[in-house]
C-alpha cells in the first residue's frame, strides 16, 4: 500500500506570496484613495464656507447701499449669463 503526501510545491507558495503582496498594494492605494477623499472634502467644506461668507458680504455690502450698482456675480441658475462678456480682439492670421 501507498502513502501519499501533500507537499506543496514552490510555485504553489510563491502564488500565495504573490497574491498576499497584491492584496496588501491593493489596501495602500485604497489608504491612500480614502485620505486623498477626505482632504477633498476639507477643502470643499472650507471652500464652502468662504462662499457663505462671501454672499454674506455682498448682501451686507448691497443692502448698505441700495442706490448703488452691484458687480456682476455668477448666479446658480445663470453661471454665465450674469458675467460680462469680454471682448474680442482681431489678430492677424500668419500666412504660411
Amino acid at each position: 500500500m501507498r502513502i501519499w503526501r501533500f507537499r506543496p510545491t514552490f510555485g504553489h507558495d510563491m502564488q500565495h506570496e504573490f497574491v498576499a503582496k497584491k492584496k496588501a498594494e491593493f489596501a495602500a492605494q485604497l489608504a491612500e484613495r480614502d485620505q486623498k477623499i477626505l482632504e477633498l472634502e476639507e477643502q470643499l467644506a472650507e471652500a464652502r464656507q468662504r462662499e457663505a461668507e462671501l454672499q454674506r458680504r455682498l448682501a451686507e455690502a448691497h443692502s448698505a447701499s441700495p442706490g448703488a450698482p452691484t458687480p456682476a456675480m455668477p448666479t446658480p441658475e445663470a453661471p454665465m449669463a450674469s458675467l460680462p462678456l469680454p471682448e474680442e480682439e482681431e489678430v492677424e492670421q500668419p500666412r504660411v
